[in-house]
């Protein structure tokens, strides 16, 4: 347990030294303030998950590529701990970051008594941002241990963007009929998975196993 406290540790201790523990939670910290301002159930759930994601993004991103940079991995490689458990404290530090973003996120709702009189509303909207965090974690770190930061620059600038832009598109998206299809399907998505919990839960289990899995082959391989 000590060797993960220190790996996990380190991540924290790279992102503030350059400065980008603090703008990992500045997004979702303004998007509390939105969200309590906010009538569109709808908007709530995709602000929330998007900024959520972000910090996740943001945090996951800067650590592989401060890790590539500086060649801290070739280092830890070196050491006398399992390479198991240098992959598994790297999802648990993801698991911190999808913490950290939903207490900032939650800060002001809370403060506010905006979460008690809309709970169901809150709830399925952490839910969701679970299910498109481990999406994300689960196909993202087994590609980044296969294939390195550099090479998945190209994927993680697209993603950025996306992250970004959606919250503030979404208005605009309803103006077009496939806009409106778009946006229907995704919260529809959203409903089937809140209304399906168990089957939810299952399937992240289940995708995280199987990334992890994958993740363990990719590293012992590089």
């Amino acid at each position: 347990m000590a060797n993960y406290y220190y790996l996990i540790k380190k991540d924290l201790m790279m992102l503030f030294k350059n400065r980008i523990l603090l703008v990992m939670l500045l997004y979702p910290f303004g998007i509390s303030f939105i969200s309590i301002a906010s009538v569109d159930v709808s908007r709530i759930g995709i602000l929330i998950s998007l900024s959520i994601l972000f910090t996740v993004y943001v945090g996951s991103i800067t650590v592989m590529s401060v890790e590539e940079k500086d060649k801290i991995d070739i280092i830890f490689k070196s050491l006398p701990i399992k390479q198991v458990t240098l992959v598994n404290s790297r999802y648990l530090t993801m698991l911190l970051f999808y913490l950290m973003a939903l207490v900032t996120v939650s800060i002001i709702p809370l403060t506010n008594g905006v979460v008690i009189k809309n709970p169901e509303v809150y709830l399925a909207s952490y839910g969701a941002s679970l299910f498109i965090v481990i999406i994300y974690v689960s196909f993202m770190q087994p590609l980044y241990y296969r294939f390195g930061y550099m090479k998945l620059s190209h994927i993680t600038r697209v993603l950025y963007m996306l992250i970004i832009l959606i919250p503030f598109l979404y208005i605009k998206l309803r103006d077009f009929s496939w806009g409106k299809l778009i946006l229907e399907t995704l919260e529809q998505s959203g409903s089937l998975i809140i209304s399906n919990r168990l089957v939810s839960i299952s399937m992240c289990v289940i995708l995280m196993l199987v990334s992890l899995r994958i993740s363990y082959r990719f590293y012992m391989q590089n």
